[in-house]
């Protein structure tokens, strides 16, 4: 695993039931999502290629955003937080957050 990886698990259920779980999740503790990256339908689509399902979702945070800007406006290279969904099989995702 990665150094920059700062929380990764597995859970049952397919990408697009985690999928919503996390959206909620993180509504709940005040994050919107601010891009969705498709990462395997893109590549299907400009390289033709066929990969499992792999998404990533841009979270923020506004206060936090906005207070960590005001400190260092370089912070800007660091958002939004990354949050990889990726399809493991057996009906399971693997959810990273960076």
């Amino acid at each position: 695993m990665s150094d920059q990886v700062k929380l990764a698990t597995s859970v049952k259920g397919s990408l697009d039931k985690v999928e919503q779980a996390t959206k909620e999740a993180l509504a709940n503790h005040g994050f919107g999502v601010l891009t969705e990256i498709d990462v395997a339908k893109t590549f299907k689509a400009k390289l033709g290629i066929d990969r499992s399902a792999l998404k990533i979702l841009g979270a923020c945070k506004p206060d936090f955003a906005h207070r960590a800007l005001e400190i260092d406006p370089e912070i800007v290279l660091l958002l939004p937080c990354n949050v990889v969904l990726e399809d493991i099989g057996n009906q399971s995702t693997s959810v990273k957050i960076a």
